[in-house]
């Protein structure tokens, strides 16, 4: 639309909503695993493994902080409450295999994490390796 980066308005945050409702599929990070399944489908795929990496601690953050963020981001906040809606109807709009298919992915978590590790473990050797040649 060209809008500079930065602060947003109203007008440009109606629009994103907008974006938003037009996606085929909407996700979210903390439910990944429905996204993935909905992604999975929507784009006709098979039966996919995914790897978790550069997964991080979560913050310790001061309440204070945490205050500012919000009024900050007020208009991000609400999109982010749209999307999960959004998330929400294409879930609940699946059948019972949807559920059954997030619920597995969910339970391969732990595997995920560690061949995410591995493959960080393997990508720092291979680049030690070639900045040495």
């Amino acid at each position: 639309s060209g809008r500079q980066f930065g602060a947003i308005d109203r007008d440009a945050f109606e629009e994103a909503r907008a974006n938003l409702e037009r996606f085929r599929v909407v996700g979210l990070t903390e439910r990944i695993e429905e996204t993935f399944v909905l992604l999975r489908r929507a784009l006709e795929a098979r039966y996919v493994a995914y790897v978790s990496r550069n997964v991080s601690p979560p913050l310790d953050v001061s309440a204070r902080a945490i205050d500012l963020i919000r009024e900050r981001n007020e208009l991000d906040t609400e999109l982010y409450a749209h999307a999960k809606r959004l998330l929400g109807e294409q879930v609940g709009s699946q059948a019972w295999a949807f559920q059954f298919e997030a619920r597995l992915y969910r339970a391969l978590r732990p595997a995920s994490r560690l061949a995410g590790k591995a493959a960080n473990v393997l990508r720092d050797r291979y680049l030690s390796r070639r900045s040495e040649t």
